[in-house]
């Protein structure tokens, strides 16, 4: 989708994920036909990509959208995903030892779209009565990489000013009472709790915060895909038929307003 839009275009429709430094919707144009403005797509849509299952083996997609342009998107058929209230409890996260073979890496989240998350879209535009919008995978992660203290690397590895999810040590090491990190002599420096040792490549940190990656504008996007939505209203505004492409798959997609 993004070969057949104009710079504009693709500013205004990535600009919720901070490459344009704002997040306004728009209806390009002055034709006031139905389908040509956001607010007549206010309101929600349930229907299925063809031919593809998202993780829960289902292929379902829910799209909910306001006057404003505002909305969310999800996929499958499974319970909404609560927010973690430890690290160690997240959906996205299918094992709490990295070192047992079961590990789901949690950037691994992030390329597809997963199953009972609401990801949001601010930039929404109407171009010839077909409506666009774009969100991101990686949204998945922050609420998991928003629970992670801020570590000082203590210039073990990095320098000293540096932050970190957790303190990069010279390595780790597990037993049956958990994950411990250790010098170079392996001798142990503290416990960490083991789905911290996959926040490096997921979370980015200061010295208040941390955050999933690209999240923030200055922020180098290259963790996660970007889902791009582009459909037209038929049946008088009560279907909704386009594509949906999620990293490198492009599915077609049916919908209908509830």
């Amino acid at each position: 989708m993004k070969n057949a839009l104009n710079n504009l275009v693709w500013c205004l429709l990535m600009a919720g994920l901070g490459a344009c430094g704002q997040s306004e919707a728009a209806n390009l144009g002055d034709v006031e036909s139905y389908g040509s403005q956001l607010r007549h797509y206010e309101g929600e849509w349930v229907g299925y990509v063809e031919a593809y299952d998202f993780n829960d083996g289902t292929d379902q997609v829910r799209v909910v959208l306001d006057a404003d342009g505002h909305g969310v998107i999800r996929f499958g058929e499974a319970e909404l995903i609560e927010a973690p209230t430890s690290i160690d409890e997240y959906a996205p996260i299918n094992s709490t030892d990295p070192f047992d073979g079961s590990v789901f890496f949690p950037g691994l989240a992030a390329t597809g779209a997963y199953a009972g998350f609401e990801y949001h879209f601010e930039a929404t535009i109407v171009n010839e009565s077909r409506l666009q919008f774009a969100t991101w995978s990686g949204e998945l992660m922050e609420p998991w990489c928003e629970l992670f203290e801020p570590q000082v690397s203590s210039g073990r590895v990095f320098p000293e000013e540096d932050y970190q999810c957790t303190v990069l040590g010279a390595g780790y090491r597990q037993d049956e009472g958990g994950c411990y990190e250790i010098d170079s002599d392996e001798v142990d420096l503290g416990q960490v709790p083991c789905a911290s040792l996959w926040c490096f490549d997921v979370c980015k940190c200061d010295a208040e915060s941390c955050w999933v990656r690209g999240a923030r504008e200055d922020d180098a996007r290259y963790f996660g895909d970007d889902f791009d939505f582009d459909g037209a209203m038929f049946e008088q505004g009560t279907e909704l038929e386009g594509t949906l492409v999620i990293g490198s798959e492009r599915l077609n997609v049916r919908l209908t307003r509830n």
